[in-house]
């Protein structure tokens, strides 16, 4: 017995000391405030400031260009606060509504399919349809695998039979360049035995071209020279309409133009060629025509009167400058029938030694058939690799149809025995929460779009008199033109609105108003958008204007108001903007599952300060923290050990252990 108390009191030992040595390390996370999700209804809005101004008229424009469809007013009537003023085109826009329209009601019934009962032949269809869908997805899946094979096997000749192609290219462009060492040992050869000739033929060329351009600077001299007392081209001349030049003889001075046209001619269609023969036979033409020209030139001088400003010193300086150009013509002649002697007698003393060509043709011969057939060998390979290039494309397109193929009845598959599993169990919470999402979403959208239905009209923010039109029916128009509308019991309130915000505001979007000077909240309209930035600290400010009717109480320009201008209105799942964190790009939330809590990412819709709409993450009745998580330590509960008087938990007269007393004796 005593061995026995000993043992009940070592365990309790180790059991305190346990206890004591893990004291406060387990924790418990423990929010202090908590919120269920639940759905419900946002507003954007942008928060102005701003002072009132007394006027007494209002430009009206519309939100957007358009092309005016109806005027429902003319100049001179009298209109009350909301009275619609015109219209442009709303096709568009009610094309959108509609479809909209169309998805809402769509969700709608999709919701409500959910819940449509089945009856037994429609579960029977179902069921067949699952089973075919999976044969089908059985014969696919052979047919894929069938495909990948015949396309592994196709693949595998056609690289074969271009390894064999390549491999008789490089056999023949070995044969190629065996042949072609050959040609070039006996093209040397011959070269060295006509190097002789060649390099006689070679100079004798250059001497004849280069002569050719010679003689084309010297006609270009002799022209402008000419020109001077011909006065063809060089209509500046001051010896233009000269009467002493020829007045001997009118002949004389008509073939000296006569031979400055053909010489002139001759020169613009000169052109340096190879031809060698063509080169030499252009410049003895042009040397004879410019010999005619200076000799006709030198008879119109001859045949001149000394008078006026014709004097005999210019005659005889004009003289002498074509007695030089005659004796250098003389001289370039000579040397151009020199030419053509030395040309002729080389052509005819140039011969090629035929029996040296007979090899050079051979192994030419054999080079051009070799390389031709290297030709069809190179366009087979090009012919090969494009086949294995278009094979593989087109299995890889087969392949890529067959996956979508498979994909599809996979989908399908996949749809249907949802489908089977809905008819059969009905809808689960999952499917319903996301559905209804899906029509809360389609009537925001609808909502948005209907909102925009007003920037397509003018309407009349208050009572008064159209003063003027801008417009008429059919026009195209933009924000520029406008109905004026008067009313000495106007106020407007100015204010300025920064780059990010100025974008989300349109003209007549609501705003509610609340002067500093007293309590209530008044309802008023953007008249105006300005589009002209001001600047001012490095901070860019748009200027607004908000129409609103004369109050019934005092009004003095310049006091203070608050304004809230309502960009759109949004339903759906909605939380706290407090609960969400975040996490780098991660959006997350401390939802409740199963008693314990943890971090959950969530995609948030629009959001303010106060409330944030969920896009995914969460669904409706879900649990979230709205505070931080504080992570507390367990207190110690000395209920565990405690050891009772007397005999503490343990039974006397049974077996039971108890504290310290009460044991069996």
């Amino acid at each position: 017995m005593k061995k026995k108390n000993i043992i009940i009191a070592v365990i309790m030992v180790i059991l305190v000391g346990w206890r004591i040595a893990t004291r406060g390390s387990n924790t418990t996370t423990v929010p202090t405030q908590t919120v269920e999700v639940s759905y419900g209804e946002i507003q954007n809005t942008i928060q102005l400031n701003g002072e009132t101004k007394l006027v007494n008229n209002q430009k009206l424009t519309f939100g957007q260009a358009g092309k005016v469809t109806n005027i429902h007013v003319k100049v001179g009537d009298v209109v009350t606060k909301g009275q619609l003023l015109a219209e442009i085109d709303k096709t568009d826009i009610q094309g959108d509504i509609n479809s909209q329209s169309l998805q809402v009601k769509q969700n709608q019934i999709s919701y409500q399919k959910l819940f449509d009962k089945t009856n037994p032949s429609d579960i029977t269809k179902l069921k067949n349809t699952v089973e075919e869908n999976n044969q089908n997805l059985i014969i696919l899946q052979g047919e894929y695998e069938s495909m990948l094979l015949e396309k592994k096997n196709k693949i595998t000749d056609l690289e074969n039979s271009l390894k064999e192609s390549e491999k008789n290219k490089n056999n023949l462009t070995q044969k190629l360049q065996d042949y072609s060492g050959e040609l070039d040992y006996l093209t040397i050869s011959n070269d060295k035995t006509l190097n002789d000739t060649t390099v006689t033929n070679k100079n004798l060329i250059d001497n004849i071209n280069l002569q050719a351009s010679s003689v084309q600077q010297d006609a270009k001299e002799i022209l402008l020279f000419t020109d001077k007392f011909l006065v063809i081209d060089d209509r500046s001349s001051p010896y233009l309409n000269n009467a002493w030049i020829g007045a001997k003889d009118f002949f004389s001075k008509s073939n000296a133009e006569a031979s400055y046209m053909e010489s002139k001619t001759l020169l613009g269609s000169f052109s340096s060629s190879t031809d060698v023969v063509k080169n030499l036979e252009n410049t003895k033409k042009l040397l004879q025509a410019l010999v005619s020209l200076v000799n006709n030139s030198s008879d119109l001088l001859s045949d001149s009167v000394t008078q006026g400003d014709m004097t005999e010193s210019i005659l005889s300086s004009w003289k002498s400058q074509l007695s030089s150009y005659n004796s250098k013509l003389t001289s370039s002649i000579s040397s151009a029938n020199n030419y053509e002697k030395q040309f002729l007698s080389q052509e005819d003393g140039t011969s090629i030694n035929l029996s040296t060509n007979n090899s050079l043709n051979q192994k030419e011969q054999q080079l051009s058939s070799n390389e031709l057939e290297l030709l069809k060998i190179q366009n087979q390979i090009t012919a090969n690799k494009n086949t294995l290039l278009q094979t593989n494309k087109d299995y890889d397109l087969k392949l890529t149809q067959k996956q979508n193929d498979l994909k599809n009845y996979a989908s399908n598959q996949l749809y249907y025995t949802q489908l089977l599993n809905e008819t059969l169990w009905g809808p689960n919470a999952s499917d319903i929460a996301s559905s209804s999402i899906s029509i809360d979403m389609a009537r925001a959208s609808l909502s948005k779009t209907a909102n925009k239905m007003s920037d397509y009209e003018i309407r009349a923010q208050f009572d008064g008199e159209i003063s003027s039109i801008d417009f008429n029916v059919g026009d195209q128009i933009s924000s520029a033109e406008w109905i004026t509308l008067i009313n000495s019991d106007l106020y407007q309130i100015i204010s300025n609105v920064d780059q990010i915000d100025i974008v989300k505001i349109r003209l007549n979007q609501e705003v509610n108003i609340k002067l500093d000077a007293y309590d209530d909240v008044i309802s008023g309209a953007i008249t105006e958008i300005s589009g002209t930035p001001e600047t001012s600290n490095g901070v860019v400010t748009y200027q607004i204007k908000v129409t609103i009717p004369k109050l019934e109480r005092v009004v003095y320009d310049g006091m203070t108001a608050q304004m809230t201008v309502i960009l759109e209105d949004e339903q759906g799942l909605l939380i706290p903007t407090a609960a969400i964190s975040q996490s780098g790009s991660q959006t997350r939330v401390n939802k409740s599952v199963n008693d314990k809590w943890i971090l959950t990412p969530v995609v948030v819709g629009t959001s303010t300060a106060d409330k944030s709409q969920i896009i995914s993450g969460l669904k409706a009745g879900d649990t979230i923290a709205t505070s931080a998580v504080e992570y507390k330590k367990s207190a110690w509960s000395s209920s565990l050990f405690t050891l009772p008087a007397g005999g503490g938990a343990g039974t006397r007269g049974t077996k039971t252990v108890g504290g310290a007393g009460g044991f069996t004796r």
